[in-house]
């Protein structure tokens, strides 16, 4: 008999010996040590009474219920996977709403744009001159762009929950994957005035996703300029720790920054981060979310750094490639 069985035996003898006058009931649940070795659960009842020579005996039965035990508890995990799986149905339904409700605001701006400029071009056309038709067709070429930006992130960020996104890392030269980004953004630092100091060594390599970097970087080059003032500098660079499987890229601004509130909520789909340039550029708040689904796919880590008017840094951990 176990020591917990004793211990509750001798409080009901102090029990019964208390008040002899009825028989006492002792109903407990134990583990106890099968003879083949299993562990199992058994339901002790134990009954307390003086027998005819005046003595105190102990009438006890003793049943196997673990398989009861063993389905309580599969009862209860199932309880708390179904909670669990409750509160995963609640996330899901907000990122629903969510996605829903950017494509809904973010849409109708460009395309209600489109749709006015078109229809004023073509009721009104010999009415504008050469001058003022370039003008509405920029703001369609702009609407449009923005439009297709937005439904490019909208999917990337579909096939990346559906798990349907290639994903195949190689070696790559990282500076040769930034002056081919260097080159798409120049056109929008150059009307800002800003700079790009990549410093980044010769024969820089990196392991990972052509495709993925390429947005990663992107994005965060875009958005440092977007939140960078006039004649502002934005500083790309790369770190390689010999003690530690991670190359760190970072990409630093100088511009308005943000606070921790901000911060925290940038990679969060339900709060959808969206903030004007200095420039007043527009932008979706996916580009970041993505970028973060990106590098988790490499098994990575963002890091966020900033102060509000003294600028943002953006810190990327991409795992170095195993040597077999």
């Amino acid at each position: 008999i176990s020591d917990f069985a004793k211990d509750s035996i001798n409080m009901s003898l102090y029990e019964f010996i208390r008040n002899p006058e009825k028989p006492y009931h002792k109903l407990f649940e134990l583990k106890q040590v099968h003879k083949d070795g299993r562990i199992l659960w058994v339901e002790i009842s134990a009954q307390l009474q003086f027998n005819m020579n005046g003595e105190i005996e102990i009438i006890g039965i003793s049943r196997d219920v673990d398989a009861r035990k063993q389905l309580e508890a599969q009862l209860h995990n199932d309880k708390i996977k179904l909670q669990e799986n409750e509160i995963a149905l609640k996330e899901l339904n907000a990122t629903k709403d969510k996605f829903f409700s950017i494509i809904a605001h973010d849409l109708r701006g460009p395309s209600g744009n489109f749709t006015n400029m078109l229809n004023i071009l073509l009721d009104e056309y010999e009415d504008f001159d050469d001058e003022s038709k370039k003008k509405m067709l920029k703001i369609m070429r702009d609407a449009s762009t923005q439009m297709t930006n937005l439904l490019e992130d909208l999917l990337e960020w579909s096939q990346i929950q559906h798990g349907t996104i290639a994903f195949n890392p190689e070696i790559l030269d990282l500076n040769e994957i930034l002056q081919n980004i260097s080159n798409q953004v120049n056109l929008t630092a150059n009307n800002k005035q800003i700079e790009l100091k990549i410093n980044i060594p010769e024969n820089t390599i990196i392991f990972a996703d052509k495709n993925m970097i390429n947005a990663i970087l992107l994005n965060l080059i875009s958005n440092a300029i977007k939140f960078s003032h006039k004649n502002g500098i934005i500083e790309i660079g790369h770190e390689q720790f010999k003690n530690i499987d991670f190359d760190e890229i970072y990409v630093k601004d100088y511009g308005v920054g943000m606070n921790e509130t901000k911060k925290g909520n940038l990679f969060k789909i339900k709060e959808n981060v969206v903030s004007k340039g200095t420039a007043g550029e527009k932008g979706t708040g996916l580009g970041l979310i993505l970028c973060n689904e990106f590098v988790n796919r490499h098994n990575g880590k963002i890091i966020v750094e900033s102060i509000p008017n003294y600028g943002t840094t953006f810190r990327i951990f991409l795992p170095k490639q195993k040597n077999n």
